[in-house]
């Protein structure tokens, strides 16, 4: 995955990225708005959110009759993955720096040599 492929994300659009994941079906904004009834969106607003969450790359749309339908591009994996190097990288300088901040005492041997595992992984992969 590119670093810079995925913007980040609002808690909203992670709300509405959930619900595609979750029904694996391409949806109209009216069946996404439905959805999110709760919260009183209008129709505008249901559509600046997915408009955004298309220029971001995580989800496309194509025409179906007279409506759009929606569905996800991007996968929970890659998305995690993003969040994660996101984290990272703004609050750590490196990997190594954000597993020594977990501290010794946090892990167990295993999950320490599991890090191990996977930080000599990344190293050999740059």
């Amino acid at each position: 995955m590119e670093v810079n492929k995925y913007k980040d994300l609002s808690e909203t659009e992670m709300d509405i990225m959930n619900l595609l994941w979750e029904k694996s079906k391409k949806m109209s904004a009216s069946e996404i708005a439905e959805h999110f009834k709760e919260r009183n969106w209008k129709m505008t607003t249901v559509s600046t959110f997915l408009s955004r969450m298309i220029e971001k790359n995580v989800i496309a749309s194509e025409r179906s009759g007279r409506k759009f339908l929606y569905y996800a591009t991007a996968t929970k994996k890659e998305l995690r993955k993003r969040q994660a190097w996101d984290f990272i990288q703004y609050n750590f300088s490196s990997v190594k720096d954000f597993v020594l901040a977990l501290g010794d005492e946090n892990l167990s041997e295993a999950e320490a040599q599991k890090i191990e595992e996977m930080l000599s992984k990344i190293e050999e992969n740059q």
